[in-house]
């Protein structure tokens, strides 16, 4: 389980910078009570402080290896797997967008050497696909960005 990054203590009060985790938790509980028309106000560190404590499960969901696994509380079968569902495809969504945004502009782009054309040229293909690039392809663009004067 990932550990929150800083924890700062002021009298009997502990604030804790939510970590990513923490931040999905949240989120879901934030969406949960929501859905069941309930009232939420609860910060990102009160989870961070909930999972710096290795509570768990917290509010019904299941802490396992830093990741949320269950929720014993979800308001209909289905729920807690459809958000994770919905969750990763938006940020797989974000990321192909950021790429494409990254890609597009270099795409033509004065100057390019024939071996950055054609590694921009695949970069563009799995992004037509929906693949978003890999670590690598994304380094490489982002210094071909650097050296053709474009945004990365």
């Amino acid at each position: 389980m990932k550990t929150p990054k800083k924890i700062k203590i002021q009298g009997d009060k502990v604030f804790v910078e939510p970590t990513v985790l923490a931040e999905d938790l949240h989120d879901y509980i934030r969406d949960r009570a929501k859905g069941e028309g309930v009232a939420f106000s609860l910060s990102k560190g009160f989870f961070g402080a909930a999972l710096a404590h290795k509570a768990s499960p917290i509010f019904g969901v299941r802490i396992k290896n830093g990741r949320m696994v269950e929720d014993n509380q979800e308001p209909s079968p289905g729920y807690f797997a459809k958000w994770v569902e919905e969750r990763s495809k938006r940020a797989h969504d974000a990321r192909v967008a950021a790429d494409l945004d990254l890609i597009v502009p270099l795409l033509d782009a004065p100057g390019l050497t024939e071996a950055e054309r054609r590694l921009l040229e695949r970069c563009d293909a799995r992004l037509d696909v929906n693949l978003f690039l890999t670590p690598e392809m994304r380094a490489e663009a982002e210094a071909i960005a650097r050296r053709v004067g474009r945004k990365s």
